[in-house]
């Protein structure tokens, strides 16, 4: 079965990637089941759900073949979660203090990494993380919390390690990491 995903990337130009394994297939028909059992119900919080989790596909998708996290699919999301902040708690600038906690930690957090990102790529000259991951774990963290964030990145870096090791890659050549990152934060919750 021949399955096409039209994509804007960062061009504005339309990109064609066509599927012809069956896990696509697959990941397609749990989309939809996902999404009659959100659209059921009709609670807000569980579209914005669902259009975040539809929204990582994309991104695993990208990733792999394009190794890019496109900005729109990450600007698409923060709007999602300002969108569920702002109906949850039934005014405009008004957060819950834990999930004030949230948005500050995810932003400290975020900045360490990038920090630590920049500094690799000066003084060793190579890139150990993409900035789409960054961002795409900023993104993650305001949804999760930090705690399950640090669990998160624990769990796509095991994954990730595994599976190079057992492709048995050079050191130097790169991997999306998006797509672990995503395992990782389905796996944190389900799990906690």
């Amino acid at each position: 079965m021949l399955i096409k995903i039209f994509i804007c990337n960062k061009n504005d130009k339309y990109l064609i990637i066509d599927y012809n394994n069956k896990s696509s297939l697959y990941i397609l028909i749990l989309s939809l089941f996902n999404s009659y059992l959100t659209f059921n119900n009709f609670n807000l919080s569980e579209i914005i759900q669902f259009l975040i989790y539809s929204s990582f596909i994309i991104i695993i998708f990208v990733d792999l073949y394009e190794m890019i996290i496109p900005d729109t699919i990450i600007l698409f999301d923060l709007i999602l979660i300002i969108i569920f902040y702002i109906f949850k708690n039934n005014a405009i600038f008004i957060l819950l203090p834990f999930k004030s906690f949230e948005i500050i930690t995810s932003i400290c957090f975020v900045i360490i990494l990038l920090c630590i990102v920049i500094f690799y790529q000066i003084v060793l000259k190579k890139e150990i993380f993409g900035y789409g991951d960054i961002k795409l774990l900023f993104v993650m963290g305001l949804m999760i919390g930090i705690s399950k964030l640090l669990y998160c990145l624990f769990i796509a870096s095991f994954v990730a390690l595994i599976i190079q090791l057992y492709k048995k890659r050079e050191k130097s050549i790169e991997f999306p990491f998006g797509p672990y990152l995503i395992l990782g934060f389905i796996v944190v919750n389900l799990l906690l």
